[in-house]
């Protein structure tokens, strides 16, 4: 049997439910940046394992990690993985800056992204070519009504070496969720740059976990996630990440 990827260090023994089982994650610009404490360690990996793989440090900053429930949270939501603890939402910088590109997949009636992550050395020896064709989803703010009723346009497979990062961060236990039904005219609902570490939970279990003592008001609630088959924009001339 393969050795796991990576193992949980909990810093508190027992651990404990509810807020008081998170950790600050070490080095990472954040709103609130503290995940669980059984999961923190999979981020803290991940985050070394794709800088080594791509060369810069894409997770050092998060657009969200931690979001308290009384937070309100995107039309259309009740509640987030963001509000369990177990959930990140990437920062999108690098994608305005050409460092970051996504391709879209539809997957029987819900839409879901793969994101690609540009590495620093473009010689090959990071990353390789890509084979998809690229969602632009901000292309629907050009003015053209045929693009924004799509919510966006495909384009060509970029040039250069690439990281597929959905897959790795699935091998850490991040897995993607899908876009809402008015992801279209609604760019936050897209939700491409949000990640949840479930440890098998679906998001009712993972709220009433994080807020044991108190009672919650759900209308649907279903499963978000489907297992994968398998900051600031990057300064190329920034020093390389290193780690494990």
């Amino acid at each position: 049997m393969a050795e796991p990827l990576w193992r949980p260090v909990l810093i508190r023994d027992p651990l404990p439910q509810g807020p008081d089982g998170l950790i600050s994650l070490d080095g990472v610009t954040a709103p609130s940046p503290m995940l669980l404490d059984s999961v923190d360690d999979s981020y803290s990996t991940l985050r070394y394992r794709i800088g080594d793989l791509i060369g810069w440090d894409f997770l050092n900053s998060l657009e969200n990690a931690f979001v308290d429930k009384e937070t309100p949270m995107d039309p259309g939501t009740i509640y987030s993985w963001l509000n369990t603890g177990r959930g990140i939402s990437i920062n999108e910088l690098p994608l305005n800056s050409g460092w970051m590109v996504i391709v879209k997949e539809d997957h029987g009636n819900q839409t879901y992204w793969r994101m690609f992550l540009k590495t620093r050395e473009q010689d090959g020896s990071q990353g390789r070519p890509m084979t998809e064709r690229i969602w632009d989803i901000a292309s629907r703010n050009s003015g053209d009504p045929t693009v924004y009723e799509k919510g966006g346009k495909e384009k060509n497979v970029p040039e250069g070496y690439w990281v597929d990062f959905t897959e790795w961060a699935g091998r850490y236990g991040w897995d993607r969720v899908p876009a809402l039904s008015n992801w279209v005219t609604y760019y936050q609902g897209a939700r491409f740059g949000l990640f949840a570490h479930t440890e098998n939970l679906d998001l009712k279990t993972a709220m009433e976990r994080m807020y044991p003592d108190e009672p919650f008001s759900w209308i649907t609630v279903r499963s978000t996630i489907t297992p994968l088959p398998t900051p600031k924009p990057p300064n190329p001339t920034s020093t390389p990440i290193s780690g494990g």
